[in-house]
């Protein structure tokens, strides 16, 4: 569920490179459990280029890439959801671990994509 609280949100203007980062150390995490990432966008129905392939990633050191693709127009419009990045069980040491939501360059401008917050959460 999400919070009600007033938060800042970041709404795509006009955009030709889609690319939202994030990184954090796992130490601020519990050592042995197990975590996912999350994006939280909503695709409004005005949005363009939604046809183009976009693609996840999540980097966590020693482990494969995880890599997802997904079509924002495969999504539910005008409401904000969740874009699952990966998940990985958080280590003792002090590693770095990043994650990704983009889309390649293209020479059509892009409109319409509310992007709210990145989640890193427990779960089962």
């Amino acid at each position: 569920m999400f919070s009600e609280a007033a938060i800042e949100v970041a709404k795509m203007v006009i955009c030709y490179d889609l690319q939202v980062c994030g990184e954090f150390y796992a130490r601020e995490l519990t050592s042995g459990k197990r975590y996912e990432v999350v994006f939280v966008v909503k695709v409004e129905d005005t949005m363009s280029r939604f046809d183009i392939l976009a693609k996840t990633q999540l980097m966590v050191p020693e482990k494969e890439l995880q890599e997802q693709e997904l079509q924002f127009v495969d999504l539910i419009k005008n409401e904000w959801i969740e874009i699952r990045v990966g998940a990985f069980v958080a280590r003792p040491h002090k590693e770095k671990i990043a994650f990704y939501l983009y889309q390649d360059g293209s020479e059509q401008k892009m409109t319409g994509l509310l992007i709210k917050s990145a989640i890193i959460r427990l779960i089962n």
